[in-house]
């Protein structure tokens, strides 16, 4: 017999996920509860399936229990979830936070179903494309053995590639993440706003960082890190980085903190590389600490 699934909120995540366990006919989608009914009638329509409702006590029951609502309320669903007389032993109860873990879940524990957190670690905010791009996606995983042999099956069904975790380092995980991504985003805003200083307009500025960018992405992972840094460090040349750190403290103290930390960061790097000789290292260090 199919497993059936229900939802406790459902935004683009959820709405990923059952679309796709819709699509390959992984799981029956069952009831889906958001914030509101029309809502929940969206996400519905988006999946293809399902049956939108108001309140938790109109669900019926189930095999599994998606919680993909906001972070802040994962804890306060958990246990409404777990009030409720639709939760059975054995139910399998899982959300997909990066920032937390399974723990949340512990009222559901407690009433006897088995519990877990799945992390698919991917942009979800164009929905069209998040659906056609979700195979091949790197999922952090833990939680409850016997959860994760239920659910597992099901992410590997729509291609995703599993990574198991530890719950106690979950949120060092999601820090990487965002330092990988988001952040991301930021050092090329404070690139941006130090051409903009040196009188290079933000178009100019963003047509120079394309390539450069999208190079050291590529020789990153093709490389790995230390090969694929060059520049000033790379070469241990301490007079281009000490002139420019002291450019940086003249214009912005803040801006030249985020520069000294990473040049710092970097030397260890450029010692690996093995392309500057252990003197100029030695200054590079003195310098930036």
């Amino acid at each position: 017999m199919q497993r059936r699934v229900n939802f406790i909120g459902c935004g683009q995540l959820g709405k990923t996920l059952g679309s796709l366990w819709h699509t390959t006919g992984s799981l029956v989608i069952g009831s889906v509860l958001t914030r509101s009914l029309n809502s929940a009638q969206s996400a519905v329509t988006t999946i293809g399936a399902g049956t939108p409702i108001n309140k938790i006590s109109d669900m019926q029951r189930a095999e599994i229990y998606l919680i993909a609502c906001a972070d802040d309320a994962i804890e306060r669903c958990s246990q409404q979830l777990a009030d409720s007389d639709v939760l059975r032993e054995g139910d399998a109860v899982f959300h997909c936070s990066g920032a937390q873990s399974s723990l949340l879940l512990q009222a559901c524990q407690d009433k006897g179903a088995v519990v877990a957190s799945i992390h698919p670690i991917k942009s979800f905010a164009n929905l069209a494309l998040a659906i056609d791009s979700f195979a091949g996606t790197y999922c952090g995983v833990e939680g409850d053995a016997r959860a994760l042999a239920i659910l597992s099956p099901l992410f590997l069904s729509i291609g995703a590639n599993l990574l198991p975790i530890h719950a106690q380092h979950k949120t060092l995980y999601h820090a990487a993440s965002v330092i990988a991504s988001n952040y991301l985003v930021t050092l090329q805003e404070v690139s941006i706003l130090t051409f903009e200083k040196a009188g290079v307009d933000r178009e100019a500025a963003m047509a120079i960082l394309q390539p450069i960018v999208t190079g050291t992405v590529e020789n990153v992972f093709q490389l790995g890190t230390s090969k694929a840094l060059t520049g000033p460090i790379a070469r241990g040349d301490s007079s281009v980085v000490g002139s420019q750190l002291a450019a940086m403290k003249q214009w912005d103290k803040d801006l030249a903190t985020v520069y000294q930390l990473l040049g710092k960061l970097s030397v260890p790097l450029a010692a690996k590389q093995g392309t500057a000789n252990a003197e100029k290292l030695a200054s590079l260090r003195r310098l930036l600490d």
